[in-house]
């Protein structure tokens, strides 16, 4: 029931967040770059590989313990900290249910991603990048989990049109890292966190 709940936050969220744009006339956030930055998935892949937040007068150490303190609030524990340097880099393997969902008509299933990214600190920013993310489909308990290729998209045709059955799947992997990126960078400003799941 939790999960289910934290599911319909992210969808929530997701939506909220895909209508934030940028707006040459919005007023900016003092705190952060003027760009904002969002990953993108295609028939090429992941876009960026990696986000680089800058977060103004702020420190590698103080970005760091910030990052600890919000793993621990998102995600109840720290044993999803897979490798840790004091004020340089946190590794961090997770999952989400029902995050990824596709196929067609009785075929229609919504699966689990394990997703792995890195945080790195430097000079005032954290870098957020996305190492891995698989599913496996649950119907088939012998089938080993599916990478989701970063390089190059397997859910588009060689014309670059998404699969059918699989249109929801590209978005779903951008609202994926873009709410985790978003839900750290709001908890490090302590910006509302209305968008929160």
């Amino acid at each position: 029931m939790k999960k289910s709940i934290l599911l319909i936050l992210l969808l929530a969220s997701v939506l909220s967040f895909s209508q934030t744009g940028t707006n040459a006339n919005a007023k900016k956030d003092p705190t952060t770059n003027s760009n904002e930055k969002t990953f993108t998935y295609n028939s090429a892949g992941l876009n960026p590989n990696i986000v680089s937040v800058e977060v103004k007068n702020t420190n590698e150490s103080t970005l760091y313990q910030k990052s600890l303190e919000w793993i621990q609030e998102k995600y109840s524990s720290n044993n999803v900290i897979k490798k840790k340097e004091a004020n340089k880099l946190l590794r961090i393997e997770a999952t989400s249910n029902s995050a990824i969902c596709f196929g067609l008509d009785k075929d229609y299933t919504c699966e689990t991603l394990n997703y792995i990214f890195e945080i790195t600190f430097k000079n005032g920013e954290y870098r957020f990048e996305p190492i891995e993310i698989s599913y496996t489909v649950s119907k088939n308990k012998k089938e080993k989990a599916r990478d989701i290729t970063f390089k190059k998209s397997s859910f588009h045709d060689k014309n670059g049109e998404v699969d059918s059955g699989y249109e929801k799947v590209p978005f779903q992997i951008e609202a994926l890292l873009n709410n985790i990126n978003k839900s750290l960078f709001n908890f490090i400003t302590s910006n509302e966190q209305e968008d929160e799941w």
